[in-house]
């Protein structure tokens, strides 16, 4: 059984080949599959390295991944295949989360992964929603100074959007 509730492994015609051909892969952590029949590997490398390991990481992912494809396509996948790690954070988490774990050589490196995927686009949408708070109450704040006060009337330009009244 799969650590992460509801994404639990599914066996399917092709999974026995499939797994002979990942046993092999100590980087490996989990295959996934799309409903329309696309391949997603999880490598046990971070999600988001960090800018100074970035060269080093791309290598190592580059590698693991040619190894790994190289093998699939030998035992006859013919499907497109893509790498999470390479991916924007917010699209490795809907594959990590939607798509079908179809082999998982190391669970809990995945529950690891997937849980900072979801950690991820949750600290995002929650800045963003912050950000817009932010940006909605700093435009109503300038719109009433430049009501108020006519001698900044001539700030309000267009090169100065956050000093423009609201006029609606």
């Amino acid at each position: 059984m799969s650590t992460i509730e509801g994404t639990e492994p599914r066996s399917t015609t092709w999974a026995g080949h499939l797994a002979r051909a990942c046993t092999n892969h100590p980087d490996l952590t989990a295959v996934f599959e799309s409903p329309s029949g696309r391949l997603a590997l999880l490598l046990r490398h971070t999600l988001v390295p960090l800018m100074e390991e970035r060269p080093a990481w791309l290598t190592e992912t580059r590698a693991s991944a040619r190894r790994i494809i190289g093998d699939l396509r030998a035992s006859g996948v013919t499907r497109k295949v893509l790498v999470v790690q390479w991916l924007e954070i917010a699209r490795a988490d809907d594959i990590l989360w939607s798509w079908t774990c179809c082999y998982e050589a190391d669970p809990i490196r995945r529950a690891q992964l997937t849980g900072l995927a979801r950690r991820y686009v949750l600290d995002d949408l929650f800045l963003g929603d912050r950000m817009a708070r932010r940006m909605r109450a700093g435009c109503a704040v300038a719109a009433a100074v430049c009501r108020e006060c006519p001698t900044l009337a001539h700030s309000c330009s267009p090169g100065r959007p956050w000093l423009r009244p609201n006029r609606s």
